[in-house]
């Protein structure tokens, strides 16, 4: 789910409290333009595309009632790759990869049931997520620090 404008709200700051944003890890880059990850919401864990252009870390309604963050937060209106989607906008604990952590996360929950970011994906990591830290994509692997 790609939605529109980007989020810039989570910028750190000198106020951040220090678990706002921890750890650093590099990952191998498979030949495919889709990196698909192994992440942890709440201590759920499910398979989630590292996606830059998504505004919000995105979850599957079916993850969210998994993890148990489903039915709470403000209805929102998304711009996705495939046209507007309704989703509720609220706030989990933790994201975190590989000993990468990022607390207070905004999140936005899918609000169609379904698979519908495809088969075994649970949901996007978006800017709400990666603008915490500092990102870089190589043509062998990508990596993701602590800013």
């Amino acid at each position: 789910m790609i939605s529109s404008p980007r989020a810039t709200s989570n910028r750190p700051s000198q106020n951040c409290p220090s678990g706002y944003a921890v750890g650093q890890a590099t990952f191998p880059r498979r030949s495919s333009d889709t990196i698909r990850v192994r992440a942890s919401v709440d201590g759920t864990e499910g398979t989630f595309i590292v996606d830059t252009g998504a505004s919000y870390v995105s979850l599957t309604s079916a993850f969210a009632r998994r993890a148990n963050i489903a039915g709470r937060g403000k209805l929102i209106h998304l711009q996705t790759a495939n046209g507007m989607r309704d989703a509720t906008l609220t706030q989990v604990k933790f994201v975190s990869l590989n000993g990468v952590t990022a607390a207070n996360v905004p999140v936005a929950v899918d609000g169609r049931s379904g698979p519908s970011l495809g088969p075994d994906v649970d949901g996007l990591l978006g800017q709400s997520f990666l603008s915490r830290f500092d990102v870089r994509f190589g043509p062998a692997q990508w990596s993701i620090t602590q800013r």
